[in-house]
């Protein structure tokens, strides 16, 4: 199963580059899996402003950054999200990424891995990524990894420095094996 790990800020000094390095590496270990690293600032995607929405269908994107985002993401099997808490929510320019995919995610499993330099690990942004998810028809999975004081738990090369959140994370694997198994295309 073709995973994708979406890193999703593309603000400099990330501390997603971290936690996306160390989801990207120990899905890499997970048996069945073939992972792929996004990372959103490779795509300098422009702010959504076609004139239909996403769900209503669209032709062939005439933005060739566009085209290869839609293409990237819909070769995937299934997605883990990784997400950054900004103002209680998801980064902005993640939420435009998502703007332009529907079809692509439609019926594919989808895991959430948010983070903060607080307590809470980005919960709030999670919940509110899921609810975009669901309405983009993708299956947002019951298990989502909080990762709190990530500066302090993950090193700059994605190393985990503190069990913890690891173990979530091999339950919300296993959970992705299943859902994909179940739902593949």
């Amino acid at each position: 199963m073709k995973v994708q790990i979406i890193e999703g800020s593309i603000r400099e000094g990330r501390l997603g580059e971290r936690v996306a390095k160390w989801v990207a590496t120990e899905a890499g270990k997970t048996a069945g899996f073939e992972t792929e690293l996004v990372r959103l600032v490779d795509h300098k995607l422009p702010l959504y402003d076609l004139p239909l929405v996403p769900e209503g269908g669209h032709e062939p994107f005439e933005n060739e950054v566009v085209r290869r985002w839609s293409e990237k993401i819909e070769s995937a099997d299934a997605y883990i999200v990784v997400t950054g808490e900004y103002n209680h929510s998801i980064p902005g320019a993640l939420k435009n990424a998502l703007d332009y995919l529907f079809a692509e995610v439609g019926g594919k499993p989808a895991g959430i891995v948010s983070y903060s330099n607080g307590v809470v690990g980005g919960a709030r942004s999670a919940e509110h990524l899921a609810l975009v998810l669901l309405n983009m028809q993708t299956l947002p999975l019951p298990v989502k990894v909080a990762v709190g004081r990530a500066d302090q738990l993950i090193d700059e090369q994605g190393n985990l420095l503190t069990p913890g959140p690891d173990k979530t994370l091999a339950a919300m694997f296993e959970q992705l094996g299943e859902y994909g198994s179940k739902f593949k295309q």
